[in-house]
């Protein structure tokens, strides 16, 4: 699961039945300016679950309904940025050790030591932050990858991964997929009479002219040179053969 980080807002929840030991943590951690929920069982978790993304939370080994770990495995299966703090009043070694295999960031015996939670909850955020930093810019590494730099289209290399996932998708479905291919006449005497930085003016205002008249689900890519592509999924011949006649015009 892709998560949307927001660390001007940090949303913490604490999972405890015990409703003293929720207020005072929470007044603890609001006035370390988190955003602090509390739930006391583990259905009234799930659901504050599914409202929003939590980068911390806080649950209690022993819960009504089931135990924490139980949770925390469930959690762990779907979004694996959340880090989780199990705490209890009971601590062994099997526990802790079980809780850490499931995925547990850290395990804290009862009573806490709030100056060691908020060092541990600063450290987690150092942590979260670096992990969304350096898969931004993965991200952005991959991108730059993918296009082109002179038309900012994709290249050819997008083209075919894109290309095999949609006809797959298409057989998958049973749905049409066309592909319209495009040259502009004539090039080389352009860059032969007008240069070829003119060319590279032509190819722009092309690749701007080709992605203003596709719909939002086609994909225009750059093929090489002079030569273009467009992938239209969910069209039939007809429908393609209507475009690229619309767009000759």
């Amino acid at each position: 699961m892709k998560t949307s980080y927001n660390f001007d807002n940090i949303n913490i929840l604490i999972v405890d039945d015990n409703a003293e030991m929720c207020d005072t943590l929470k007044d603890i951690l609001s006035q370390e300016g988190y955003k602090v929920y509390t739930s006391g069982t583990i259905a009234l978790a799930r659901e504050e679950l599914k409202k929003k993304f939590f980068n911390i939370m806080f649950i209690d080994l022993k819960l009504p309904g089931g135990s924490g770990l139980d949770l925390l495995q469930e959690i762990k299966s779907t979004d694996n940025d959340a880090a989780v703090f199990i705490f209890t009043g009971y601590a062994s070694l099997d526990s802790s050790i079980a809780a850490l295999n499931e995925g547990a960031f850290t395990y804290i015996q009862k009573p806490l030591n709030m100056d060691g939670v908020k060092r541990s909850i600063k450290k987690v955020l150092k942590m979260q932050k670096l992990s969304f930093d350096n898969r931004n810019l993965l991200d952005t590494l991959k991108e730059l990858s993918l296009k082109d730099t002179h038309t900012e289209l994709y290249n050819y290399r997008y083209l075919v991964e894109r290309l095999t996932s949609e006809l797959l998708r298409a057989k998958r479905h049973s749905t049409p997929i066309s592909v319209v291919m495009i040259d502009i006449d004539y090039f080389k005497s352009i860059n032969d009479v007008y240069g070829h930085p003119y060319g590279d003016v032509i190819l722009k205002d092309f690749s701007k002219c080709l992605n203003d008249f596709v719909r939002g689900n086609d994909i225009v890519t750059r093929y090489g040179g002079e030569e273009f592509v467009i992938l239209l999924p969910d069209t039939n011949k007809e429908s393609a053969v209507i475009l690229a006649e619309r767009l000759l015009d």
